[in-house]
């Protein structure tokens, strides 16, 4: 334990609950109880409260999901119908009397990257929200997204390889200076791969890696994104992406301009291009070309 931070209940009802009470008398139970920790500590000593909301109900949904696309024996998209029947089927074989409608923590449909997408958004609203009281304290609009890309594929040797790659963006600009350019808000850090690694280990080229020049307008200039282009050398290349950040552009603070949204196409063989939406999945020929433009951040100030 850290010195002068203290532990209150996991609010697990599910796991914590004792037999035979309710939820609202196990919520009523552990907020008393952190009543009593506040009054013995005294309330004027305490500086934060730190809760984590997001438990790991949305494992269960999930391996449903799996478990049933592995009883079918073949891939089945995991739209809201198909998972709504798989949790459905579920609950009829639960024996009767095991489970009310109160435990049924699992109900809620698998999350997909709930952690470093949906939390994402709704700090950056927030910051949004609160530039009229504090945009001093605030940079422009980032990031707010992983920016995930999974290509998988087979060599010319047969081994089966898959590249999850993570596209850093340009960071939103403070009210006294420019923000960083290709690197991740609110997240982990991320590598700049060589492309030569990378094309020794997958099936495609990279045409191009380079930073997506065009800062957002403004007294201070938001971060620059990245751009790249991979060239698929298989004959069935499957990519899926996860991103956010391409309806909405990054915004400015305060009067300054906002900036380039995340933008991902395929241009096939024949020249023809297609946009590739946030949450998807393709699969791509040989001499596909997948192009990447990652978000910019955007600026701060009048010009």
């Amino acid at each position: 334990p850290i010195k002068n931070i203290l532990h209150t209940d996991c609010p697990h009802y599910y796991h914590y609950g004792e037999d035979g009470e309710s939820e609202e008398d196990y919520a009523s139970r552990l907020a008393a109880n952190l009543e009593d920790m506040i009054q013995s500590e005294g309330s004027d000593t305490i500086a934060a409260f730190i809760a984590e909301p997001i438990l790991e109900a949305h494992d269960d949904p999930i391996a449903l999901s799996v478990a049933f696309q592995i009883a079918q024996g073949r891939d089945v998209p995991m739209h809201m119908g198909v998972m709504s029947f798989t949790v459905r089927e579920f609950l009829k074989r639960i024996p009767k009397g095991r489970a009310s409608p109160g435990d049924m923590w699992f109900l809620a449909l698998p999350k997909v990257g709930g952690n470093h997408e949906t939390s994402q958004r709704i700090a950056d609203a927030i910051f949004k929200a609160i530039e009229p009281v504090c945009a001093e304290n605030l940079t422009a609009g980032g990031p707010t997204t992983s920016g995930l890309l999974l290509l998988s594929g087979r060599r010319a040797d047969g081994v089966w390889t898959t590249l999850y790659e993570t596209y850093g963006g340009g960071k939103g600009a403070y009210i006294d200076r420019d923000g960083a350019d290709v690197i991740r808000v609110h997240m982990s850090k991320l590598m700049n791969t060589p492309a030569e690694v990378i094309e020794a280990e997958y099936p495609f080229r990279i045409d191009c890696q380079k930073q997506r020049q065009g800062s957002g307008g403004g007294r201070h200039s938001g971060g620059d994104g990245v751009r790249h282009e991979y060239r698929i050398l298989c004959c069935d290349m499957s990519v899926a992406s996860l991103i956010e950040r391409r309806v909405i552009a990054p915004y400015g603070l305060p009067g300054g301009e906002d900036r380039e949204a995340f933008f991902v196409h395929v241009e096939d063989a024949g020249g023809q291009k297609s946009e590739l939406t946030g949450k998807t999945k393709v699969r791509l020929n040989t001499g596909d070309v997948v192009v990447v433009n990652s978000y910019g951040g955007g600026g701060c100030g009048k010009p």
